[in-house]
């Protein structure tokens, strides 16, 4: 009995994948005629921020912290704790007494190489900076943490 249904799956399957180009017909001659059909269905398919062609568009981070979020996945809250430990997420920060800056606090801030005020330049700096020097922004908030409790507020960079 399992070998009749495995066969009756089987059989079916192989007939939706014959029929399938079937059912999505596309008229064109050239490859260059069924790019242009093609980007017929995924522009306006892009402009709502849905599915097309298996691939999801979404709209573009306006914040420091779901940009920071997009780029580091898992490792984000370990990142979001120290930027947020070190500059408040105030985009151009810069420090008075210190004169570090930016959102992960360069210092001196002549080691900031983007435009301040720019949130893009300052995460991906930040995280540049962990990444050169610990890896990761959990190795860096372990060391931020040992070090502002051993040495009284010593900071990370």
């Amino acid at each position: 009995m399992k070998f009749i249904r495995r066969i009756i799956v089987i059989s079916f399957l192989c007939y939706i994948m014959l029929q399938a180009p079937k059912w999505v017909k596309v008229d064109t001659k050239t490859p260059a005629e069924a790019e242009n059909a093609t980007q017929a269905i995924v522009e306006p398919a892009r402009a709502e921020g849905t599915v097309a062609t298996g691939i999801v568009y979404q709209p573009e981070p306006d914040n420091p912290k779901d940009y920071a979020k997009s780029k580091l996945g898992d490792e984000y809250p370990a990142f979001e704790e120290l930027i947020q430990n070190e500059s408040g997420w105030k985009v151009g920060n810069v420090n008075k007494k210190s004169g570090a800056c930016g959102l992960g606090q360069a210092y001196p801030c002549s080691k900031y190489t983007g435009e301040l005020g720019n949130y893009k330049q300052e995460v991906d700096w930040a995280i540049s900076y962990i990444q050169n020097r610990y890896e990761t922004p959990t190795k860096a908030l372990t060391f931020w943490k040992y070090t502002s409790v051993l040495l009284k507020g010593r900071h990370w960079y």
